[in-house]
């Protein structure tokens, strides 16, 4: 999977127990999700072993230290924590760079300073986000929703790439439901 060509990005957390992290994953990526990051899961090595054989991309959270930076694809930092430019030092040469922030103004900064993607968190404004941001190319999800009335809202206003945590996708049957919708939102066929 493409960073370009990726619409669906999922957060694991603590709602996914350790045990079903594997089926979560291979529920989630035959959906449509095409990014799951590491978030609080824990367990990257296994989150990202199975990405690779869904054909999906697996993303790990990095801080200061450099926790997670493991052999990964792509890492992501909190905007008001860590730095594009510190993050492309602490992990492989090649490693794609995201930020995760709610300010407008981290955002645009991170994307003139050169993050491959970001996840906005900014509340229902996303499309409008989006619009201030001008370097075209650099892929932004749109996150933070708390419903999928919100997912749905948020597509609605123009948005066409979406970031939605484990919790609100659910497990097994109401996973896969969940997450075909989004994609289905989305424009895909699931």
């Amino acid at each position: 999977m493409r960073i370009d060509d990726a619409l669906f990005y999922a957060v694991l957390d603590d709602s996914v127990a350790a045990g079903d992290l594997e089926t979560w994953c291979r529920t989630a990526a035959a959906a449509g999700v095409d990014i799951i990051e590491a978030g609080d899961a824990g367990g990257f090595e296994c989150i990202r072993d199975i990405c690779r054989r869904e054909g999906i991309l697996a993303v790990a959270p990095l801080d200061s230290t450099g926790g997670a930076a493991l052999a990964c694809e792509a890492v992501i930092v909190n905007a008001d924590e860590v730095s594009v430019g510190l993050a492309r030092g602490m992990v492989a040469a090649g490693t794609l760079a995201g930020v995760r922030t709610a300010d407008l103004n981290e955002l645009i900064l991170a994307v003139e300073t050169g993050c491959d993607f970001a996840v906005y968190s900014g509340g229902g404004n996303a499309h409008e986000a989006f619009a201030a941001v001008r370097r075209p190319g650099v892929p932004l999800f749109a996150g933070g929703a708390k419903s999928l009335e919100e997912v749905g809202a948020t597509i609605s206003a123009g948005v066409f790439r979406i970031a939605v945590g484990a919790a609100l996708l659910g497990e097994g049957a109401t996973l896969d439901e969940r997450a075909a919708g989004i994609s289905r939102l989305l424009g895909r066929e699931v």
